[in-house]
């Protein structure tokens, strides 16, 4: 622990840059205002909007890759054939 030392990130900025409930939005400002206080040692009471929040987000993300097409079978064929149509007007010029 370093209380002197900046936090790896500027919390309030990753989160400016999204649209959150305001709901969470209200529980991380009194749980970063609660840190900023504390020296982070021991556990506090789970908060309910933000395991929520985080369920329903992590839900989400399994469902949203759960629905990925698979892999075409001949892939590195068609990466081949678009790298040789790339590389190959680039060569052409210098001939």
């Amino acid at each position: 622990m370093q209380p002197d030392t900046p936090p790896p990130m500027n919390f309030q900025e990753l989160c400016a840059g999204v649209a959150l409930p305001e709901n969470l939005t209200v529980e991380l400002a009194a749980l970063l205002e609660e840190k900023s206080r504390s020296k982070e040692v021991g556990e506090g009471p789970r908060i309910a909007a933000i395991d929520t929040f985080l369920a329903d987000e992590f839900a989400w993300a399994r469902g949203a890759t759960s629905q990925r097409a698979a892999p075409s079978e001949n892939l590195r064929t068609q990466a081949d054939t678009l790298f040789r149509s790339i590389v190959k007007p680039a060569n052409d010029s210098d001939a």
